[in-house]
């Protein structure tokens, strides 16, 4: 008897006229592309992989990255204007940032001097190395002001895979989740891969994005298989992400 067994999908096959929400294509602002010509390399790639939006995202970082929107709308301007002169058409080219809830991120929440992805939707991501105290106390504060928050790769947290709980309170609060598509794969390590593979099975993830830096990300991206497991799931955040912000 004959046993037809289906091949892995491959998560770009599922890029089709996708939006990448999370990516950081600006040039020269942050440890992504360094110039305009590879933010030109970063969105042809993506292009080919069936992404035809995006929504560039730089660090907002008191004390590493502290981009204004004035900073980020002169390298916005600087590509937009490269990209036109290389006859390059987008479904969709936007701007936001990637805050980091930090010392400073309060100060540009209490002047409403924000960048946002779609309407009210706030990109934030929060430090590596432990969470902040006041991170549900922030959340509430977006929320408050009528912010819509979405946390930035959750699983790349390390804390998170022993205080889970945490994502719990957020979620109820009303954050959203967005995954890295890198995390899909064993890129950040075996115990974050696990870590999103549990969140997407269980409903934790909202949105899905690259968070791509430099073209080793989308080198890596093409090469991911999807679980069988959570194939489902991602199509959903798939459809999810490109419903709202397209």
């Amino acid at each position: 008897m004959l046993t037809i067994f289906r091949r892995n999908k491959r998560l770009v096959d599922l890029f089709n006229n996708f939006i990448d929400i999370h990516c950081h294509i600006m040039p020269g602002i942050d440890d992504g592309a360094k110039n305009v010509e590879a933010s030109y390399y970063l969105i042809k790639k993506a292009q080919s992989l069936g992404i035809t939006g995006f929504i560039g995202t730089p660090h907002v970082m008191a004390d590493l990255y502290p981009n204004t929107p004035q900073t980020i709308g002169a390298s916005f301007d600087e590509l937009k204007e490269h990209l036109l002169q290389q006859k390059v058409e987008l479904s969709w080219l936007g701007v936001a940032a990637e805050y980091q809830i930090d010392s400073e991120f309060e100060v540009l929440l209490n002047n409403k001097n924000l960048l946002f992805l779609h309407e009210n939707y706030i990109l934030v991501e929060l430090p590596f190395l432990q969470v902040p105290m006041n991170v549900e106390r922030i959340v509430q504060q977006l929320i408050d002001n009528g912010y819509q928050p979405i946390l930035a790769h959750p699983e790349r947290y390390r804390y998170f895979h022993q205080q889970k709980h945490v994502l719990d309170v957020l979620k109820n609060m009303g954050c959203k989740l967005q995954v890295n598509a890198l995390s899909l794969s064993q890129y950040y390590g075996k115990s974050i891969h696990k870590m999103a593979l549990d969140l997407v099975e269980e409903n934790y993830i909202d949105f899905i994005a690259t968070d791509m830096h430099h073209q080793q990300h989308l080198a890596n991206i093409t090469e991911i298989m999807l679980n069988k497991k959570i194939e489902k799931n991602i199509e959903e955040l798939v459809h999810d992400t490109k419903s709202i912000f397209c």
